[in-house]
C-alpha cells in the first residue's frame, strides 16, 4: 500500500501545482551520499521538500532525510512528511507531518 500512497499523493502533487498561478517545478532529490527526498517543489527561489509515508505515525527518523536537505539548501526553510496522521504535527523545529487531506497547505 505504500508503493500506491506515494504514487497517488504525487499525481496529486502535479496536478495541484498544474493549477496554481505560480507554478512549481516538482522533483526528485537523491544526495551522492545516499539521502533521498521523494518529491522537492521547486518554484524559483524557493524549496520544499517532501517526503510521503503511508504511516500514521510519522517521527523524528522520517525526517531525517529532510533534515539533511535543509541543512543543504538554505532556500528551503521547511519541509513536510505527507501521511496518514489525524493532525499536523511538528516533527523537527522546520519539519511538519500533515494529513494527506490537507496537501493544498504544502503549496500555499
Amino acid at each position: 500500500m505504500g508503493h500506491l500512497f506515494e504514487q497517488f499523493i504525487m499525481l496529486e502533487l502535479v496536478r495541484k501545482c498544474r493549477r496554481i498561478k505560480e507554478r512549481f517545478k516538482v522533483c526528485y532529490w537523491r544526495d551522492p551520499g545516499g539521502p533521498e527526498v521523494d518529491c522537492v517543489l521547486d518554484r524559483k527561489d524557493l524549496l520544499i521538500p517532501i517526503e510521503i509515508k503511508y504511516s500514521d505515525r510519522p517521527d523524528k527518523n522520517d525526517a531525517r532525510h529532510i533534515m539533511t536537505f535543509l541543512d543543504e539548501y538554505k532556500e528551503a526553510t521547511k519541509g513536510y512528511i505527507v501521511c496518514q496522521a489525524p493532525r499536523k504535527m511538528k516533527i523537527h523545529d522546520n519539519v511538519y507531518a500533515i494529513p494527506w487531506q490537507e496537501l493544498s497547505e504544502v503549496l500555499a
